[in-house]
C-alpha cells in the first residue's frame, strides 16, 4: 500500500471495502477480514465501504443483512454513508456485459454445465472452445437480451468471457459471467430472470465503487488474473487492485457457512447466536467483549501463508479483556452442604470481601454474609483424598476465602452412600483480614452463605468439537460425528453470594475458582436470572488429578447415614446433553410425545422457561399442581419455587405427599412479590408449611415477619447505622460508593432481615450523598 501511494497508482486515496455475502452471519474469521478493511483504511486516512455481494437471490434474506450491520456496531466499525449493494448495481453491470459483447471479449454458450466441465479439460489437459464462441457479436446480443427479458429457461444459455481455452489458470478457462434464474430476489424481486456470478460482479462493483485496495483472503489469489482482466476491459485507470492476505482455521472450531448452516437447521445448535456458535453473535450472547475480538485479531496478524490458530490464543485475549473488567464474587455450582456445628444457629455475620485482586487498581467492596450453614462445591471435598489435594477432607483443614479456617469433622450420607452433608467447626480467631491469626493451612475454597446465597442458573459453554480440526474427516464419518457432548451443561441448582441482587443485565463477573461469567440480558427480560459461562480459568488441579475417588470410612472421623432429604439438590447435569451420536441440545428431549405437548403449552401459556417447562410436564401430577397454584399469581416465580423448593423437600417426590395445597404455594409467592416478606422470610415460613399445612399468611402474622416498608422506621435504623460507622460513612462519601451494600446488610441485620432492601437502599442513598 505504501508503494502503490508512493508512485501515485491510487490517486492518493485509499479506499477499502468488506464484501460479505448476506447468506449467513458473520463468525470469528471475519472479524480477522474486518479487522483488516476497516483498520487499514483507519490507519491510511481513507474509508472502508460496506457492500453486500448479493448476486445469489437463493440464499440471501435481509435477516442476515440485519445481523451483519449488528455485528459490525458491536466490534466497534462504521461505514458511515458507505454502504451498497451488488444488486443495486444490477442495470450497470448489464450494460457492462453488453460492453464485453460488443467488444467481442463475451459470447452466450449453449452447452449444459456439465457439458461446459468436460470442456473445461483438466489441470493437465487444455480446454476445448465450445461450438458456439464462433456466434456472431448480433447474434450474441440478441440472445443475451432475450435471457435478459425472461424469454429462456433456466441452464439454457450462459454469458462467457472469451480469453483462452488452453490457459494454465482453469479460472481463465472462458469463465461463465452470467446464468439464468428464474428466482425472486430479496431486494430486486422478479426484476431480473437473469444474475451475475461473483466472479464478475465483485471486481466490477469494487470499480463502480472507486475502491482502491481489494483486500481478500488467500484463496482469492487465483482468481486475480480474471479480477485484473475483467477491470481492465471496462475501465480506465486509476482503478481497483486486489491484494490477499491467509485466512485462518481456529482449532475446535468449523468455519464453513453451510455445515453452520446445517447445524443450526438441524438443530445440533440453538441458532446463529447460540454461545457454542463461532459467529459474532454467538460471543456476543456468550458475554465475550468486542474488545477481545478485535485484540485476538491483531494478535494473530496479517500473513501469506494459511495457518490454524489454537484456540488457547483466543482464550487468552478474552481472559486477558476480562481480568480487569469482571469483579469478582463467589457462586457454587454443584453445592455440598457444610454445617459449621460450633457457630450460632441464627447469626449472620457479615465481611466486606474486595471486588479485584490487588494487581488491579480498581476499589470496590461487597458484603459477604456467613451462616452457620454453608454451600461448598462438591468436588472441593474428597474422602480419602490422593497427595497434594489441598481442599477439604476428613480431619483435614482448610480456609474459607474471606472467611474462617474449618475441620471437617463428620460425614452424613443418605441411604444410598451419597454424600449429602459435612459437619466441621470454625478456629474463630482464623478470620480473614484481621491481621491477628498467625495460622496457615495450604488449601483455600469459595463458599456461600446456605441461608442468603440466591439460587440461579448457570450455563456452561464448551467447546463444540471435541477434535482441534473437524474438517480432518476420517473415512465413513462427518463432521458432526465429532461434536462434543458435553458443549453445554445447564446447572440449575447453582447458589451465589447475595451481592448479585444489584447486578445490571450484561454484567460479567468472575466466579473466583471457576471462570468469567455473563448475566445475560435477554434471559433477564424473560424473568430469568441466567449467567453464561464465558471463558474458563486454568485449573492446576487438573494436571494432577482427573477426578475424585470413592472409598471407605476415613479413620477418626465419624460418618452417619439419613434420608436424603438435604435442601439443595447438586446441580444436575444438563439433561439436553447427549453422547454418540450427537443430538439437538433440547430441553425436551427425553420426553415422551405427550409430556413434550405439555411442556410447550406450559411455556407458551404460562411464559416459562423450556426447562422449566420441561421439569414440571414430565410429571403430570406436577404439572396439575403448579397450574392450579398458578390462577391469580406469578407463573415464572411459582415454577422456580416447585421445582427447586418443594420438589427436593419431599422425599417421595410427589404432591399428594405434601401438606401444602397448590393455592397456598401460589399465596406465598405473593407475600413476596408484594414486599409483604422478603425471599429469605419466605423460606422460613414454607418450612412451616410443610411440617403444619398452615397458611403463610398466619405465620407470617404470628411470628411478626412482615417486611419493613415503612419510610420513617427504615430512616431511624439508617440513622444508627450511619452513626455507628462514621469512618465507612467519610470513605463512602469519597468515592468508595461500593460501601452501598456493608450498609444494607448492617440495616437487614438490625431489622432481623425483615428490612424492604429496595427501601432501604434508597433511604441510604439519600442520607449518605
Amino acid at each position: 500500500m505504501d508503494d502503490d501511494l508512493k508512485h501515485d497508482r491510487t490517486g492518493g486515496r485509499v479506499i477499502t471495502r468488506f464484501p460479505p455475502e448476506p447468506n449467513g452471519y458473520l463468525h470469528i474469521g471475519h472479524a480477522k477480514a474486518i479487522s483488516i478493511n476497516f483498520g487499514i483504511a483507519a490507519e491510511y486516512g481513507g474509508r472502508c465501504h460496506l457492500r453486500y455481494d448479493d448476486t445469489n437471490p437463493e440464499t440471501e434474506d435481509m435477516e442476515y443483512v440485519r445481523a451483519i450491520e449488528r455485528d459490525l456496531r458491536w466490534l466497534g466499525f462504521d461505514w458511515g454513508e458507505h454502504r451498497y449493494f451488488a444488486s443495486d448495481y444490477f442495470e450497470q453491470l448489464y450494460s457492462l456485459a453488453i460492453r464485453l459483447i460488443e467488444d467481442g471479449k463475451a459470447y452466450v454458450d449453449s452447452l449444459s454445465e456439465e457439458e461446459i466441465r468436460e470442456y473445461r479439460g483438466t489441470v493437465t489437459a487444455p480446454g476445448r472452445e465450445s461450438p458456439h464462441r464462433t456466434r456472431s457479436v448480433d447474434e450474441n446480443l440478441e440472445l443475451f437480451q432475450k435471457m435478459r427479458r425472461g424469454e429462456c429457461p433456466d441452464g439454457s444459455h450462459v454469458l462467457r468471457a472469451r480469453i483462452d481455452m488452453t490457459s494454465a489458470n482453469m479460472l481463465m478457462r472462458d469463465p461463465v459471467l452470467y446464468r439464468i434464474k428464474h428466482a425472486s430476489h430479496y431486494r430486486r424481486g422478479d426484476d431480473f430472470p437473469i444474475y451475475p456470478l461473483y466472479d464478475f460482479a465483485h471486481p466490477l462493483s469494487d470499480a463502480i465503487e472507486n475502491i482502491t485496495h481489494s483486500l481478500c483472503s488467500l484463496e482469492f489469489e487465483v482468481h486475480r488474473p480474471l479480477y485484473d482482466w475483467l477491470v481492465d476491459a471496462l475501465f480506465d485507470p486509476p482503478r481497483p487492485h486486489q491484494y490477499e492476505f491467509a485466512r485462518f482455521n481456529l482449532d475446535y472450531t468449523i468455519m464453513s457457512k453451510r455445515k453452520l448452516l446445517q447445524l443450526v437447521d438441524e438443530g445440533f445448535v440453538s441458532g446463529w447466536d447460540d454461545p457454542r456458535m463461532p459467529t459474532l453473535a454467538g460471543f456476543r450472547k456468550r458475554g465475550v467483549t468486542p474488545e477481545a475480538i478485535r485484540a485476538f485479531a491483531e494478535m494473530i496478524g496479517v500473513a501469506k501463508a494459511h495457518n490454524r490458530v489454537e484456540l488457547s490464543m483466543l482464550e487468552y485475549a478474552i481472559r486477558d479483556d476480562l481480568n480487569a473488567r469482571a469483579r469478582r464474587i463467589m457462586c457454587v455450582l454443584d453445592p455440598l452442604k457444610v454445617v459449621i456445628t460450633n457457630f450460632p444457629e441464627d447469626e449472620v455475620e457479615w465481611t466486606e470481601a474486595p471486588y479485584w485482586p490487588r494487581d488491579i487498581a480498581k476499589e470496590g467492596t461487597r458484603p459477604v454474609p456467613f451462616t452457620r450453614d454453608i454451600l461448598i462445591e462438591r468436588e472441593d471435598f474428597m474422602e480419602v483424598p490422593p497427595k497434594k489435594f489441598h481442599r477439604l477432607s476428613p480431619g483435614n483443614e482448610v480456609r474459607l476465602r474471606y472467611g474462617y479456617i474449618i475441620r471437617c469433622d463428620e460425614i452424613v450420607k443418605d441411604e444410598g452412600g451419597r454424600i449429602v452433608e459435612l459437619r466441621c467447626s470454625y478456629d474463630a480467631e482464623t478470620r480473614s483480614g484481621t491481621g491477628t491469626s498467625r495460622r496457615r493451612v495450604k488449601g483455600t475454597i469459595h463458599w456461600v452463605s446456605a441461608v442468603e446465597g440466591l439460587r440461579t442458573e448457570v450455563r456452561l459453554y464448551d467447546r463444540l468439537f471435541r477434535v482441534p480440526n473437524p474438517d480432518d474427516i476420517e473415512e465413513g464419518k462427518t463432521f458432526l460425528d465429532y461434536l462434543n457432548p458435553d458443549s453445554l451443561r445447564i446447572l440449575t441448582g447453582a447458589v451465589i453470594e447475595p451481592s448479585i441482587a444489584d447486578a445490571e443485565p450484561g454484567d460479567r463477573f468472575q466466579f473466583e475458582r471457576q471462570g468469567y461469567f455473563y448475566l445475560d440480558p435477554e434471559e433477564v427480560e424473560g424473568g430469568n436470572t441466567v449467567f453464561n459461562r464465558i471463558v474458563t480459568l486454568r485449573d492446576s488441579w487438573a494436571k494432577i488429578s482427573s477426578g475424585g475417588s470413592s472409598s471407605p470410612e476415613a479413620p477418626g472421623v465419624q460418618i452417619k447415614s439419613k434420608p436424603d432429604t438435604h435442601p439443595v439438590d447438586p446441580a444436575p447435569r444438563d439433561p439436553t446433553v447427549h453422547s454418540d451420536p450427537p443430538a439437538p441440545r433440547d430441553p425436551l428431549a427425553g420426553l415422551d410425545h405427550t409430556a413434550r405437548a405439555r411442556a410447550l403449552r406450559l411455556a407458551d401459556e404460562y411464559r416459562l422457561p423450556m426447562t422449566d417447562a420441561a421439569i414440571l410436564a414430565a410429571d403430570e401430577d406436577w404439572c396439575r399442581y403448579f397450574e392450579s397454584a398458578t390462577s391469580d399469581g406469578d407463573s415464572v416465580a411459582i415454577a422456580n419455587w416447585i421445582i427447586h423448593e418443594m420438589r427436593p423437600a419431599l422425599k417421595s417426590n410427589s404432591p399428594a405427599d405434601s401438606r401444602v395445597a397448590p393455592e397456598q404455594i401460589g399465596r406465598l409467592v405473593r407475600l413476596i412479590s408484594d414486599d409483604s416478606i422478603s425471599g429469605r422470610i419466605a423460606k422460613e415460613v414454607f418450612v412451616e408449611m410443610l411440617t403444619g399445612g398452615r397458611e403463610p399468611e398466619a405465620i407470617v402474622d404470628e411470628k411478626g415477619l412482615r417486611q419493613i416498608s415503612d419510610s420513617d422506621a427504615i430512616s431511624r435504623l439508617v440513622d444508627a447505622v450511619i452513626e455507628e460507622f462514621p469512618d465507612r460513612v467519610t470513605a463512602y462519601r469519597g468515592g468508595k460508593t461500593g460501601l452501598i451494600r456493608f450498609f444494607v446488610g448492617q440495616v437487614m441485620r438490625r431489622s432481623d432481615g425483615r428490612a424492604n432492601p429496595a427501601l432501604v437502599k434508597q433511604v441510604l442513598s439519600d442520607k449518605l450523598s
